[in-house]
């Protein structure tokens, strides 16, 4: 077969891309190491597109407002179009943030060469234009403006991001890798692609030879990227129709992101219900796992009269026995005061709720803390153990969270002036934490009258 074919085959070879399931917010059933890739979004199948992005303050980070978007398949022209933002940024160096199902192990070398040249910072985010749609079907499409270079205003969604296959070995590119909190990696072995070879019915022979070629490129690769090898071995073990994911605790044994501690800043999330949340994880001192993903909420419920509902929630393994409801109730320490959590059912989580006025919020700074106890995070009792985490971006999130409580005293007020009844009298909607039993996201308390919202992270190749 002349070289050419063969090049082309080789370019052909795919971490075949593969789309977890939706990260929202309770943990999967623990189930086998792989199950087969499920329908991309569509957004996401397009070859990858590089542009500016830049949004309000802390939306990629503290301190951050500027990123690189990073979203699609990656090919073999994926490398050139990011050296072409590059040179238009003259210099600057925003991190990057990639949303991709994957593509050709070929483009991805060059694309981790060209983002360790540039000694970028990378990490798993998905990019959404708020002023435009990344359609091109979309009469208001962002393409014209991200073919003419400028930059797109968006915000950051982590929870619905997705870096698999091809992906993860450009990641590994970065100088400074950064998993957020829940975020899994999805790996599987190379497999074939007549579309980007053109070649339909190409010999084994040729590609056994193909396929070597690769691998032997990829170990050259992550060696000087300066990965363990053990992530090649993994991911050839699954076959390339099928997806693994990689926990946190594997992203740290093979030198991809070796953090003890990461948090996200505070943002407001409004489905199911305006709530704002932090995603957290850290590094547990003993059990079945090193590492452990929690999160904290407040939630506005209108049901509950200008209350909130307080949320604490962390991975738990499968084999444990679930507590007795109640207990044991746990503190969380904000700005001198106490906010006291009950123990809450849940199958798949460590969960803790409570109810309080939004008020007890009202004087929390973004320069204060959250304490949390150690103990119910997989760490040691006492303050060594204690969890810190940072108020980053509370004000701004708290205050559009306020807005909801204040138009439901608004509506109360018209309801009761006017004699109308209550929204909240539906028969499909219960008493108590009260939403609709139709709506995802939500799960029935151990009483079976009161609902609350759950959080579900993506699936992950080994359950806690």
């Amino acid at each position: 077969m002349p070289i050419r074919h063969l090049f082309a085959i080789a370019l052909a070879l795919l971490a075949c891309w593969a789309a977890p399931a939706p990260a929202a917010l309770a943990q999967t059933e623990p189930g086998p190491a792989t199950k087969p890739p499920v329908a991309p979004d569509p957004a996401v199948i397009h070859p990858m597109v590089f542009y500016d992005a830049h949004g309000e303050a802390n939306a990629c980070g503290p301190g951050c407002s500027e990123w690189i978007a990073a979203e699609g398949k990656i090919d073999s022209g994926t490398a050139a179009r990011l050296q072409q933002l590059l040179a238009r940024l003259k210099g600057a160096r925003p991190p990057l943030f990639f949303h991709s199902p994957g593509g050709s192990a070929i483009g991805s070398i060059s694309l981790g060469e060209v983002i360790r040249a540039r000694k970028l910072t990378v990490s798993v985010g998905h990019t959404v234009p708020l002023t435009c749609g990344r359609d091109p079907k979309n009469q208001n499409s962002c393409d014209a403006e991200i073919r003419a270079g400028h930059s797109i205003e968006a915000k950051l969604e982590l929870l619905t991001a997705m870096c698999n296959s091809a992906c993860v070995y450009a990641l590994a590119g970065g100088v400074i890798r950064l998993i957020p909190p829940w975020v899994t990696l999805g790996i599987h072995d190379i497999g074939f692609d007549p579309a980007i070879a053109k070649i339909r019915h190409p010999s084994a022979l040729a590609m056994a030879v193909a396929k070597s070629v690769t691998q032997t490129r990829l170990h050259s690769y992550i060696r000087r990227m300066g990965i363990d090898e053990g992530l090649l071995t993994e991911a050839s073990a699954t076959p390339f129709t099928s997806v693994a994911r990689l926990t946190r605790d594997d992203a740290a044994r093979f030198g991809i992101d070796r953090r003890e501690f990461g948090e996200t800043v505070w943002q407001l999330i409004d489905k199911p219900r305006p709530a704002i949340v932090k995603t957290f994880f850290v590094r547990a001192d003993n059990g079945e796992r090193r590492y452990v993903n929690a999160f904290v909420s407040v939630s506005c419920v209108p049901q509950l009269g200008g209350r909130a509902v307080a949320l604490l929630a962390r991975q738990r393994p499968a084999a444990d026995t679930e507590a007795v409801v109640g207990q044991p109730a746990v503190s969380i320490r904000v700005n001198g005061q106490d906010i006291r959590l009950a123990r809450a059912a849940s199958a798949k989580l460590y969960l803790w709720s409570g109810r309080l006025p939004l008020t007890t919020l009202d004087a929390i700074s973004d320069e204060a803390a959250m304490v949390l106890p150690g103990e119910e995070l997989g760490r040691q009792q006492g303050p060594s153990g204690e969890v810190s985490l940072a108020m980053t971006g509370f004000s701004a999130a708290y205050a559009k969270l306020k807005v909801c409580a204040q138009e439901t005293t608004r509506a109360h007020s018209t309801w009761v002036a006017t004699g109308m009844p209550l929204p909240f009298s539906d028969p499909n909607i219960r008493t108590g934490l009260g939403p609709p039993a139709a709506l995802p996201g939500w799960s029935k308390d151990q009483d079976g009258t009161a609902w609350s919202l759950m959080f579900t992270p993506p699936s992950s190749r080994r359950q806690e």
